[in-house]
């Protein structure tokens, strides 16, 4: 039977699990906000309350958190590489 045991050197290994975390996590991400269709950024993508939500519109509201994601991500990774 297998059994782990912790290496000397644990903050290495976190560091990669932290890493193959955010791989995995952006992954997942970029597939599932992947359109599946091409649509115009004034066509309407759905319909909430009566008001058309546009692929424009939800470009500019999830734009914004996504590059803070990103920006967030590499400095760590940057941090990470130095130390």
């Amino acid at each position: 039977m297998f059994t782990s045991r912790p290496c000397r050197n644990c903050c290495v290994c976190s560091s990669a699990q932290l890493v193959a975390t955010w791989v995995v996590t952006l992954f997942f991400t970029t597939i599932l906000l992947r359109p599946t269709e091409v649509f115009a950024k004034d066509d309407a993508l759905a319909e909430v309350d009566g008001k058309a939500i546009t692929a424009d519109e939800i470009a500019k509201f999830i734009g914004g958190p996504l590059s803070k994601l990103r920006s967030k991500s590499t400095r760590s990774s940057a941090e990470r590489l130095t130390h």
